[in-house]
Parts: structure tokens; sequence; C-alpha cells
């Protein structure tokens, strides 16, 4: 329960209509501590013979009892198959029994995660010696996809269900038609009332609040039964699209695994930050000249038309050449040549460093984004995009470049670096691949008896760009006890030149399908279908995402 504790020390909650129209109310508000208190908790949970059952508490000690209470008979369960035991041999058995796993699935961990911290802030934090990693796994901080507790002989390990599934939990249950679904019957705006562990519940919310778990054990048994266990299930959607991939690909063409493998292998830390320079992600931007400006639907909805290119990325790592060889560093006096080939047809991809003089835009869709200059001096910008700049030196690709010449014009040219490599498509296997979830996608969507194999579909066409684009390694993201304050804090740690080469040493390719260096393209070849169009209409485009 979500309220604002004011100057007097009570709390209020927010009355929202009031907080738009009463400047007065709004200030109270704003000038407010925000609070949060626990006042209802459920669980739901799986017996040996399958059965479902649903825990409620009101308090952060119910919930310490409940664990209390589960991680003995998951003790039991562990020791005697779940058939009980006597008292004697019972407690014997906890003495010597190490290393008892249960595991706790929680839809949206990140949010559940700073409220448990009320329970378990030093176990977050504690790294045991027989233990090898950290009791907290995150990619960014505050978005925790596993942690653990040692909690009464057992380790508990918390689960996030929306990294794997990327869903809401409503659409989940819709999208799975698991036998419960989740109610969405609460009035709007229902938390923003305050409530307390003494606020009586309707029957309504306690129903709501038990099909919110009883709908997920559901859920996670269709994950269980196709990884074969709990503890075998990737911690996110890409890793589901990621094992998947691997079996088509790795295991039928070995030589194109053992390819991209050599090549990641080859690279140095240098060329490997470059990769990072030259990738950008989609091109999201409203047309300056129309930026602010309301039109009516009434008088020109009719000529205001919508386009979408439909799966641009499994489609842009099926219909375009990719550099399959390592780059090699070229004389800069060659990038004439290099550049002037057909770029869709040349058998070289390369990317450069460039240095231009009096650079100024074209295009009303301004297209290059201060973000991904390297130097830049006396400029001006339009939301991000650079407009105009005396001098501005950039690293991108053959395929931005194509875009960037037709979109900009400038005084000066200087090649600082030119990097060129071999080009060719993808291997076939990777290609029908992704044909075959895009095909699922379309073809099986409201086909009654398919739902599983859209859904999959579906997730393969969504996931296999984030399975492309996903970094050799990241930074280590840590959360930790800070002894000076005593308190727990999430901590970055960068990537170094000694990480990156250890990494490199566990690249294997039974788990190898594309190398890193694809996936500045694959986002360029989609910018490279979308400014075709922006480039012959820009004056007339409002918005691109």
């Amino acid at each position: 329960s979500n309220g604002y504790r004011l100057s007097d020390g009570k709390v209020i909650g927010l009355d929202i209509n009031r907080y738009v129209t009463d400047k007065d109310y709004a200030k109270l508000i704003d000038d407010a501590e925000a609070q949060s208190l626990l006042y209802v908790w459920q669980c739901s949970v799986e017996s040996m013979n399958g059965d479902i059952y649903t825990f409620f508490g009101r308090t952060w000690n119910d919930y310490y009892e409940f664990l209390m209470a589960l991680t003995r008979e998951v003790r039991r369960a562990e020791l005697f198959g779940g058939k009980g035991g006597n008292s004697t041999e019972y407690d014997a058995a906890m003495v010597s029994k190490r290393n008892i796993k249960t595991f706790c699935y929680i839809h949206n961990l990140a949010f559940e995660f700073q409220h448990l911290l009320n329970l378990f802030d030093d176990d977050f934090t504690k790294r045991y010696k027989t233990q090898k990693t950290y009791p907290v796994f995150a990619r960014t901080s505050r978005s925790p996809m596993k942690s653990y507790i040692n909690f009464n002989g057992v380790k508990i390990e918390y689960r996030d269900t929306l990294s794997l599934t990327h869903k809401t939990l409503d659409n989940w249950c819709k999208d799975e038609n698991l036998p419960v679904k989740k109610l969405t019957a609460l009035p709007d705006r229902y938390y923003d009332a305050v409530r307390t562990p003494a606020t009586p519940l309707s029957d309504l919310e306690w129903e709501y609040s038990e099909r919110d778990v009883v709908s997920m054990v559901y859920g996670m048994r269709k994950y269980r039964d196709k990884y074969g266990s709990l503890e075998d299930i990737p911690l996110t959607q890409t890793g589901e699209v990621r094992l998947d991939v691997r079996q088509a690909v790795c295991e039928v063409n070995k030589d194109w695994a053992k390819k991209c493998t050599d090549i990641m292998k080859a690279y140095s830390f240098e060329e490997y930050n470059n990769l990072l320079k030259i990738f950008m992600g989609g091109w999201t931007h409203a047309n300056i000249l129309y930026t602010g400006l309301r039109f009516n639907s009434i008088l020109y909805g009719q000529n205001i038309r919508c386009f979408d290119l439909s799966s641009s990325y499994p489609a842009s790592l099926t219909m375009f050449r990719y550099p399959v060889t390592n780059f090699i560093n070229t004389p800069v006096e060659e990038f004439n040549k290099f550049e002037s080939e057909d770029i869709i047809n040349s058998k070289h991809r390369w990317y450069a460093k460039i240095k231009l003089t009096d650079l100024a835009t074209f295009t009303s869709n301004t297209y290059w984004s201060l973000s991904k200059t390297i130097e830049i001096d006396d400029y001006t910008i339009d939301n991000g995009k650079v407009v105009a700049a005396k001098s501005a030196t950039i690293m991108l690709t053959d395929v931005d470049w194509w875009i960037f010449k037709q979109a900009y014009r400038w005084s000066d040219i200087e090649v600082l670096e030119l990097h060129v490599a071999q080009a060719d498509y993808l291997c076939k296997e990777l290609i029908l691949k992704i044909l075959d979830y895009f095909n699922g996608k379309q073809m099986l969507k409201g086909v009654k008896g398919a739902e599983s194999k859209y859904v999959a579909s579906k997730q393969g066409a969504n996931s296999i760009y984030g399975v492309s684009a996903q970094k050799l390694v990241t930074d280590e993201i840590l959360f930790v006890h800070d002894d000076e304050d005593n308190t727990a804090k999430w901590v970055s740690k960068s990537v170094s030149e000694y990480d990156f080469y250890e990494h490199l040493n566990t690249i294997k390719p039974e788990k190898t399908f594309l190398a890193y260096q694809h996936a500045p393209w694959v986002t360029a070849w989609s910018r490279f279908r979308l400014f075709r169009a922006v480039l012959k209409f820009d004056g007339k485009i409002f918005y691109c995402d």
C-alpha cells in the first residue's frame, strides 16, 4: 500500500483528481515522504502430489512464520521423499543433510525485492564461503533476475517470471490459456487508497490475490514440463530462444558455429569496443516540422496513414549480408573504393571513424544521435539528434554511412580509421529457423489447438533480435553491504580488459550461432529499410518508431 507521510506524521493516500486540479494539495503530496506498507501477501505452493495450496498473511511476521513451516516441509520432502518420518530420524537427518533448495517465482521480482529487504537485507548481501556466487544476480541495478536466501537450512531461490515471459501476468495467462486466469475486476486506481494489515478485505480482494499466484503455478508447470526441472528453466525469454536456436544451428552446421566462435576469440579488446561504439538501436523521432503541433483528426485523419515493418529485425537477419570474417585495419586511402560499392550487393562490410566539418542536416527527420558522436563542437540538436555542427567525429557502419551521406552535407571529410571484413548471408539453418518463427507467428494466431506453437513462434520472432544483440561481457552488477554507512547498495563494476579476455576463453562452438559483430548490422539494416522511405517522403512524415 502506497501512502504519503505529512509533516505531522499522518499518512494519507493519493487523490489523483485532486492532485491534478488542486495546486495546494499537489504541493502537499510533493513535499510529503513516500511510504509503503505491506497489508497482504500470498504464496501458492504445489505439493508432492500436484495439489496447489495458497497461503495468506497480513504482516512480515506472518511471512517469516510461513517460511519456517515451508522450509521444514521442504526438508522433510527432501529427506523422506514426502512420506515423513519419525522425529528421531528426522532430527538426525536434519543435522547432516546439506544443499537443500527450493524455488519461489515472483512476477516482477524487482518490485517485491525492495520489500523483501524488510526481512532479508543482510541475507541478500551475504556471500557464504561454500557458494561461488553472490545472492543477487542482476543485469541492471535494482532489477534482480534471481536472488537467494539461506533460511532454516534451505536455500530459497527467488526467480523473476517477468524476465522469463516478458508479459503482464494477465497476458501470460491468456496467451498460455491457463486454467486459472488473473482477475482484472478491481476498481480503477484501487492502489491509491491506504490499507494496513488491519484493513478488512472483501471476498473479491481475497480471490484477486489468490488467482495472482495460483495462475503462476500453472504457468510454471508448463515451463517445468518443457525443461525437465525448475533448475533448468532459463532466466529470460531470450534464454529460451537461445536454447532452441542452438539446437537448430549448432548441432546441424558445426562449421558455421566454429566460424563464429573463432571470429570472436580473435577479437582484441579495442576491436570489441569499436563494435560497441557502432552499435545503435532503433530510430525513434518526431519530424521537427510537426513537433508540438496537434492535428485535428476530423480535418486530417483521412489523409494520415500508418505503416508497420512487420518483425523488422528478424527480417533484416534473413535478407542481407553480414560481416563473416574478422575486420582488417585497412588504409584510409581505400575508403572511396569501398564506400562506392553497392550497399546491398557488396561482398564487403566495413565501419569507419570519420571527422566532418561544417555538418548540417538535409532532412527534417534528423538522423544522427548526439549520443553516438565521439567528439562534436559548436552544435545544435533536435531532441537529441544532430542538426548541425562546426565539426563532428563519428564511428559508423557502411549501412549507416549510406543513410548519413543522403541526410547530411558537409564542407570537408577526414577518414581517420577504416576496418573491412568479407560479407555474406548468415547460415541457412539460422535463416530457416527465423522464418519458421515468423511463419508460426503469422499463420497460427487464433488457430484452435495450436496455442502453444503460436506462443513459442511469437516469442522466437520477438526475441531473436535480443539473442543476436547480446554483449559478449557486461558490467557486473552487485548488491553488497556498505560497511561505512551500514546499508545495502547496488554497485556496478565496469568490464576490464582482463574480464574480456577471460570471457573469450569460455566461448564454445556448441553454444555459438552468431558473432557479436553481426549485432550492429541487424539494426543498421532495419534503419536502412526505414530510411529509404523517410528520405523519399521526408516532409510528409510525422513520426517514426
